[in-house]
């Protein structure tokens, strides 16, 4: 059985939802005590979520003034004001001092920097040496072929209905923490024997989207909201329809999470290795002050098996 989760008790998806973000939490090895970053947070549901679980402080950042607000009325309502807090900024250009926090996670947000070796190398620099960083990935899965006109349709679907500059793939994840200065040690599956996937959620959901459109559709008829509202509410109505057929051809994926660890220095004398972990890669090399040991983690889960398909690795 699973472990209970702190708070009340939940329905199936919403104990589902707050395990996911447990898990992210869990990977960076949150504790009570230390400083976290949730970039990209929105109005902060997983921010209090792990704030709760952990008992950790988080910082959120959002570039939405609107969400930054929200976030805020929340955490006071929740009664985590004191262990929560949102600042409005661009997580491509973090307002923070070099070696703030103990831990940075990032859920579903990242595959909207242009870049993701920026936004990696600016978690890197916020990160104090030896904590964790863990990111959740939107991804096409090497089952993605760009030959065939339905993967490219429904991936395209994806991206405009989510105002993504593109979906990238694990390469692009492998090359960005590469450049940052990390080693991918492990890649497991854990869509694998999951009771529900990822994507079911879309077509539960579909019904009810249909009747907030043609609500929002009489409503722009008589005057009730603005022109143009219906049109944007049917984009995300068809994006929310080709995440679904995503998922289901296995050539997409929400549930890859990046696991990496900031470089840890260590003095010139060569003393013997003391990863705490036993999956940790160790490397020396012998720099213009000694020697630097690094600890580099990156634990990768798709939401879809790529055991029968070509591996990226």
């Amino acid at each position: 059985m699973r472990p209970a989760l702190p708070g009340p008790v939940l329905t199936v998806p919403q104990a589902s939802i707050k395990r996911y973000e447990v898990n992210i939490s869990k990977a960076i090895e949150l504790k009570e005590g230390m400083k976290a970053l949730d970039l990209g947070c929105g109005v902060g549901g997983p921010m209090r979520t792990i704030a709760a679980a952990s008992g950790a402080h988080v910082t959120g950042i959002t570039i939405n003034e609107y969400q930054v607000k929200r976030a805020t009325e929340h955490n006071v309502a929740a009664g985590l004001a004191t262990r929560c807090t949102v600042v409005q900024g661009n997580f491509l250009a973090l307002p923070f001092a070099p070696a703030t926090f103990d831990g940075a996670y990032c859920i579903e947000a990242a595959c909207h920097a242009p870049k993701l070796v920026e936004l990696y190398a600016q978690v890197f620099k916020a990160l104090k040496p030896g904590a964790k960083f863990a990111s959740y990935e939107w991804l096409k899965t090497p089952i993605y072929d760009a030959n065939n006109p339905a993967h490219v349709r429904v991936v395209d679907g994806v991206a405009e209905g989510n105002a993504l500059p593109d979906v990238r793939d694990l390469a692009d994840v492998l090359a960005a923490a590469k450049a940052v200065g990390f080693t991918v040690v492990n890649c497991t599956d854990a869509a694998l024997g999951a009771e529900i996937p990822w994507h079911a959620a879309m077509k539960s959901a579909r019904m009810f989207s249909y009747i907030t459109h043609y609500t929002t559709a009489l409503l722009e008829l008589i005057g009730w909201a603005p022109a143009g509202t219906a049109a944007v509410h049917k984009m995300l109505i068809n994006a929310a329809l080709d995440l679904e057929e995503s998922g289901r051809l296995g050539v997409f994926t929400v549930r890859l999470l990046s696991h990496e660890c900031q470089p840890v220095p260590h003095p010139a004398s060569r003393s013997p290795c003391t990863c705490a972990s036993s999956r940790s890669l160790c490397r020396r090399r012998d720099g213009g002050t000694g020697v630097t040991h690094t600890v580099e983690h990156l634990l990768l889960f798709y939401g879809v098996s790529i055991r029968s398909a070509p591996s990226a690795l």
